[in-house]
């Protein structure tokens, strides 16, 4: 999702930078896409180590700081890449009409 179609930043709670602050020093600055839970879930190869946003690891508006994680762009772009597919092909399966028998093959 591109920010200049995007309300989020205007969702932000009012202490954003502080939250940034926070998760960034909690990760001492490092990427944390090779740690969530202990899986290397976004990490990519081209992964300098190096944090640069801060992501949210739900997706939605829980800014909480257990919901909010220090990625690094390269880490950070497949993570949203992945969720953008998913939330495509969920929304392709609702858009899909239900299959049914043909009524004379019974």
């Amino acid at each position: 999702m591109s920010w200049s179609t995007s309300d989020r930043r205007q969702r932000l709670p009012h202490d954003w930078a502080k939250r940034v602050a926070k998760t960034k020093a909690r990760a001492k600055g490092r990427c944390e896409g090779i740690s969530l839970g202990g899986e290397p879930r976004w990490h990519v190869d081209t992964c300098p180590g190096v944090g640069t946003d801060c992501d949210h690891e739900k997706r939605g508006d829980d800014h909480r700081l257990p919901n909010l994680r220090w990625l690094s762009h390269e880490c950070h772009t497949r993570k949203t890449t992945h969720e953008a597919t998913l939330a495509r092909e969920a929304k392709r399966a609702a858009l899909r009409l239900p299959t049914e028998a043909h009524p004379g093959r019974a």
